[in-house]
């Protein structure tokens, strides 16, 4: 485990989320694949991919592509994901869901997908990753990567005839640098919301203020819990960002009860990594509304 766990109040609940993650994972791996070339190999790409959102704590979106590629195991196909049900920029919505249809298009040609399994699989899966990147909208590197090669082989698939859609250049503005916008769950009753802080700081931005008061505004229509998890790169040493990582924590919990919200709902957890998250080093603080 790549998190040292710094708080230990009702710390079996997110075990228990670790866990199952884990072990969902590794049943797909026990699971004799009973599909053709190409379901096979789109297995192996969505656990790959379900594993490196894992390592990132995307707990949700990792427990998604387990899903489907658990499906596809047992030789049955799963549609490449539909942008409408993500949180994708309204200014390339269109784009992805044209580029969609293609391939679906693309996918209803048996022979082709006889003939080159590996390629479209490769073209699903990079659809795939390019609309999971693309809701979280601020790894620019990552989302340019899948949506470059989702075009380069579906053109490879297409003779080489290049489609009138064409990858455009992600808008990261300054605010999506610092805040991984909302990640709603697809078919899961949770909500989670991460916002990014820069090393050594515990400041709430203004516009971290603002993603706050849209889950203040979640939090009033439901009596769930919120579960504040805070994590903090190892920069220097222990002690330090363990209280760096429980600063941030209290700074949003008092946001959040000073809205009303009552403090017996609000969970505080800490942790301490091994090694960064991600290669740009900023700090996340994840917040969990749950039954």
């Amino acid at each position: 485990m790549r998190v040292k766990l710094i708080n230990y109040v009702l710390c079996g609940i997110l075990f228990k989320v670790v866990l199952s993650g884990c072990t969902k994972i590794e049943d797909v791996r026990r699971v004799t694949p009973h599909g053709n070339n190409f379901q096979k190999a789109l297995v192996t790409y969505y656990l790959k991919f379900a594993e490196k959102e894992a390592a990132q704590y995307d707990w949700l979106d990792s427990q998604h592509f387990t899903n489907k590629a658990m499906k596809l195991a047992y030789g049955k196909n799963v549609l490449p994901e539909d942008p409408k049900k993500w949180n994708i920029p309204s200014d390339i919505l269109l784009q992805m869901q044209q580029a969609r249809d293609s391939l679906i298009s693309l996918l209803k040609n048996k022979n082709l997908i006889e003939k080159y399994p590996e390629i479209v699989a490769k073209t699903q899966f990079y659809f795939d990753c390019w609309v999971e990147e693309q809701e979280e909208n601020w790894q620019a590197e990552d989302i340019k990567l899948c949506c470059n090669n989702f075009y380069k082989y579906f053109n490879e698939l297409s003779n080489n005839k290049p489609t009138k859609i064409k990858c455009i250049k992600p808008n990261c503005s300054n605010a999506q640098k610092q805040l991984n916008i909302v990640k709603q769950t697809h078919n899961f009753e949770n909500f989670i919301y991460s916002l990014k802080f820069l090393p050594k700081d515990n400041k709430v931005t203004n516009v971290m203020d603002h993603q706050i008061q849209k889950i203040i505004s979640n939090s009033k229509k439901n009596n769930k819990r919120i579960i504040i998890n805070s994590y903090s790169n190892k920069l220097s040493n222990e002690k330090a960002n363990i209280i760096l990582a429980q600063s941030r924590a209290e700074n949003v919990k008092q946001k959040l009860k000073a809205s009303g919200i009552a403090g017996d709902r609000i969970e505080m957890y800490a942790f301490v990594e091994d090694k960064p998250m991600i290669s740009n080093p900023t700090n996340m603080l994840e917040i969990i509304i749950s039954d």
